[in-house]
C-alpha cells in the first residue's frame, strides 16, 4: 500500500512535464492541496525548489479513483 505521499508525487509527475522531478510537501486547505517540487533545468542542470502547483481535492480524488481501473 502506498502513502499519500507517494500517491501525491505520483499524480504530480502525470500532471508536470519537466525534468527530474522532485516532491518536496504538500499542504492541503480545505478543498486544496498545494504541492511544493523541485526540478532540475534541462538546459542549464540547475535545480529550482520553490515551485508550487495548486489542487482540487476532488481532481485527486478522481486520480486515486481511476489508479483502481
Amino acid at each position: 500500500m502506498k502513502t499519500t505521499f507517494e500517491l501525491i508525487k505520483q499524480y504530480l509527475l502525470s500532471t508536470v512535464d519537466l525534468t527530474k522531478v522532485e516532491l518536496i510537501n504538500y499542504f492541503v486547505n480545505g478543498s486544496i492541496i498545494k504541492i511544493q517540487y523541485s526540478y532540475e533545468s534541462p538546459w542549464t542542470n540547475e535545480r529550482f525548489y520553490d515551485n508550487y502547483i495548486e489542487v482540487e481535492l476532488l481532481d485527486y480524488i478522481t486520480f486515486l479513483f481511476n489508479l483502481k481501473k
